[in-house]
């Protein structure tokens, strides 16, 4: 992983930047990832909205502005760790509640930023000369998001017809829990229960979950690969966990 100002240089370089218009800049409406220069996926974009050949939401968002968009640089990894980050940036966005273009979901978001993430986001760009084109600094991008946490999805409150919750039901019926029949051992319901810290390669706190059941959803894998992990310095997507000792004295 990228730390601070220092790039791997055995891995390239991936951008993963957001897409606004120039009218509302602070409304991320799009979000990419690219080892090619930054400012060239930007034209690429525009270019692909002119051809009109392929009709997506991303494509038609940039016609409606009349292609004036701009491009801004959310972070910079290397390739072992990119695929994770941009399932985050994706999935962040959408918890705090911007409406993006993205076809896909990406993986699992918080609620909220921790300030030790900031800290170590904010401690990590330091420095960074590959931050091209227009870029927002932690601060912004952490008040960009807490002007939209709380504000209710798009479709809160809309009713599910009948048929829709029939074919929701028939689609269910049938399928098998991966867990069907199987029990944990105590050692693991313990490990369930108590709360993990996920940390840097070099020890350094990104964030905190109320049980790896949490962690594995996090990172959409099953619950054993963080429950092998845990405790015992093998990482997993360039980072380790460790269960947080409460301090009850």
């Amino acid at each position: 992983m990228a730390n601070g100002k220092y790039i791997n240089i055995n891995y390239p370089n991936f951008y993963i930047y957001g897409l606004v218009s120039k009218n509302n800049p602070d409304d991320i409406k799009y979000i990419g990832i690219t080892s090619k220069t930054p400012s060239n996926r930007l034209s690429n974009h525009i270019y692909e909205a002119k051809k009109n050949n392929t009709k997506t939401e991303k494509t038609k968002w940039i016609s409606s502005v009349n292609y004036e968009v701009e491009q801004i640089i959310l972070d910079v990894v290397d390739f072992e760790t990119a695929y994770f980050w941009e399932q985050y940036w994706i999935s962040q966005f959408k918890t705090w509640g911007f409406v993006l273009t993205n076809s896909n979901n990406g993986g699992g978001g918080l609620g909220k930023r921790s300030s030790e993430f900031s800290a170590w986001l904010s401690e990590r760009n330091k420095g960074n000369k590959y931050n091209l084109g227009k870029t927002h600094s932690n601060e912004t991008k952490l008040k960009m998001g807490e002007k939209k946490i709380g504000k209710p999805s798009p479709r809160k409150g809309v009713e599910v017809s009948e048929i829709t919750k029939e074919k929701q039901s028939k689609a269910k019926i049938g399928r098998v829990g991966n867990a069907n029949g199987f029990k944990h051992s105590e050692e693991t319901k313990n490990k369930k229960r108590k709360k993990v810290l996920l940390l840097s390669i070099n020890g350094e706190l990104i964030n905190e979950f109320n049980s790896v059941s949490d962690v594995s959803n996090y990172f959409s894998v099953d619950i054993s690969v963080i429950s092998k992990r845990l405790d015992k310095n093998k990482e997993y997507k360039g980072f380790i966990f460790k269960t947080k000792i409460e301090n009850n004295g």
